[in-house]
């Protein structure tokens, strides 16, 4: 039960917990009962689709789970915008991604040249 202000009442128990590593086990196995490595493929490849055709989300979320997430880095260069990535560094990324990710490559091959005359990163 809670009071006015939505916060537990005194003498409230609070809630069930969570569930003892057992449970949360039993969970687990029967999770990998009901999805067969062929529906897991199915849903990666819809993911992959979406993310191909410009979902963010989903390319946010299969990213994080093929390349990983993001270590925050804070740029010096005051010449850019707050955020803003040249060509050189995205190259970088992603030839980082490929060879401690073992992904596939995320640009194609002629990005990894150096850059074209009159390009200034």
């Amino acid at each position: 039960m809670r009071n006015g202000k939505g916060q537990f009442a005194p003498g409230n128990p609070g809630g069930p917990g969570r569930p003892t590593k057992l449970v949360e086990g039993d969970y687990r196995d029967a999770v990998r009962e009901a999805v067969t490595v062929a529906d897991l493929c199915a849903v990666l490849k819809s993911l992959t689709g979406k993310a191909k055709r410009g979902d963010v989300q989903a390319a946010k979320l299969l990213l994080s789970y093929t390349v990983g997430l993001p270590t925050q880095h804070i740029e010096q260069n005051l010449t850019r915008r707050p955020g803003e990535v040249g060509m050189a560094e995205m190259i970088a990324l992603a030839q980082n991604a490929e060879l401690y990710g073992n992904v596939e490559p995320l640009l194609p091959p002629e990005c990894y040249g150096p850059p074209p005359d009159g390009d200034a990163d």
